[in-house]
């Protein structure tokens, strides 16, 4: 409970930097009796630039401890890219601690600074599936406390958690709140432009029957993945048509992982590609991508190449799972039971699909890349047992052969040993017409044109 502290705002004084952009209304008000909290609506104008907010707190021409201003504060802090009216939230038993009871006279002071070129940058988006409308989170809108809880530290998950990867924020507030299994699809922004990276089963790696070989990889493009598998409730959703639902092949429940699925429900048989190759996206409009592609023009919705949905998988880990490290203990007993604190397999699922993001997510943010449903991959193959990667080749946005016709899937499955649910697992394909005894799933892929 927050210390009754009451500040009296004698004046409210806006500093202004030595910025294009001005900050030409301060008002200050206290929520008393309600809460403590201090809020400060301002507008500013001039903005050619994203431009950023910094606070400075006053006891008449005092100047208050500032060191824990920044920590104290929410609202429109980073990143403020347009002219117009805005709100900052100041805790100021948080800023300021509790000695006093009272400031006679609060005032603050608002100063701008050019954001940094990150703080615009967007790393989520949410595909609202009833509305077929998207919106883009950005590292701004986390930084000014709009997106709930996120982590830009891997091993806060644990502390032998590790990655390659330079810039990490994980959005974990995902996870509560049910829209993003039912109504609404979270994406997550995939780094990849001009990446070059090992595909397969890695030197050093686990070694099992269920993978083999390893190549050099070169993607060409950024894309989206999401967040979770896709789930009954946002199948039926994006399979629309008309404004009606579609119906779902497995009935979990709408927030589980939808499974029963085949390639050609998903992308439709390649006989009725049409434009097919000069297309490379090219799907059947009655398949389920097709249907969400007719919702949502503009919006180019597929399935991950193999390469994508591996490096989007490993977020910049080189072993068998997405921490960073291999196992606990040795031998086959110490990987089965380090996979058993990241995924659901035959060891600790009960041989049954399990709740999006139960376990850990990997550094990218993206929950159950392995273990709990199978999911399909664009790419085709031309058998059961497709020959090992091996060479370096450069995987553009669309990489198909329609002459193939066995699916691609990856991650395992939660009713599969653990030795077949590592990152590099590449087996177990199926004709394009079978749902592998009901158990095959997907993770939606995204690229704007």
């Amino acid at each position: 409970m927050k210390t009754s502290t009451i500040f009296c705002m004698t004046a409210a004084v806006a500093s202004i930097a030595a910025h294009a952009a001005t900050i030409d209304r301060v008002i200050v008000r206290q929520q008393w009796p309600w809460s403590t909290d201090v809020k400060v609506e301002y507008r500013v104008t001039g903005i050619t630039t994203p431009v950023d907010v910094s606070v400075a707190a006053y006891d008449g021409d005092t100047p208050l401890d500032a060191s824990q201003i920044a920590a104290a504060t929410s609202g429109d802090v980073y990143g403020i890219a347009s002219d117009g009216d805005y709100c900052i939230t100041i805790d100021p038993v948080a800023a300021f601690g509790t000695a006093r009871a009272a400031i006679s006279k609060f005032n603050v002071g608002l100063s701008l600074s050019d954001s940094s070129a990150s703080t615009t940058e967007v790393l989520y988006k949410i595909i609202d599936l009833d509305s077929f409308t998207a919106q883009d989170v950005t590292r701004a809108d986390f930084m000014n406390g709009k997106m709930g809880d996120y982590v830009t530290d891997f091993k806060a998950f644990n502390n032998r958690y590790w990655t390659a990867l330079s810039d990490v924020l994980i959005w974990t507030g995902v996870t509560n709140v049910p829209a993003y299994r039912t109504s609404k699809i979270v994406m997550r922004r995939i780094p990849a432009k001009n990446v070059t990276f090992e595909i397969g089963n890695i030197r050093g790696s686990h070694k099992s029957w269920a993978s083999s070989g390893y190549a050099n990889v070169t993607l060409t493009n950024d894309y989206w993945i999401s967040v979770f598998e896709v789930t009954e409730g946002q199948y039926k959703r994006m399979t629309a048509v008309n404004g009606t639902l579609g119906t779902s092949p497995t009935s979990n429940g709408d927030n589980m992982p939808v499974g029963k699925l085949s390639y050609t429900a998903l992308r439709g048989s390649p006989s009725s590609w049409s434009n097919f190759p000069s297309d490379v996206y090219a799907v059947t409009a009655s398949s389920a991508i097709g249907k969400l592609r007719a919702n949502m023009p503009g919006y180019l919705f597929d399935l991950p190449t193999e390469a994508q949905w591996e490096y989007a998988g490993r977020a910049g880990t080189t072993n068998d799972l997405y921490i960073g490290y291999t196992t606990v203990g040795t031998g086959d007993n110490g990987l089965r039971n380090t996979m058993a604190t990241v995924m659901w397999n035959s060891y600790n699922s009960g041989s049954s699909v399990h709740f999006g993001g139960e376990k850990p997510p990997n550094a990218f943010g993206l929950y159950d890349m392995l273990g709990n449903e199978w999911e399909a991959c664009r790419n085709l193959a031309s058998g059961e047992e497709p020959t090992a990667p091996s060479g370096d080749f450069t995987e553009p946005m669309g990489e198909l052969d329609a002459s193939k016709t066995y699916s691609v899937r990856r991650g395992g499955h939660s009713w599969l040993a653990f030795d077949y649910c590592s990152i590099q697992t590449r087996r177990f394909q199926e004709p394009i017409t079978s749902a592998n005894n009901q158990k095959l799933g997907f993770r939606l892929w995204l690229y704007e044109k």
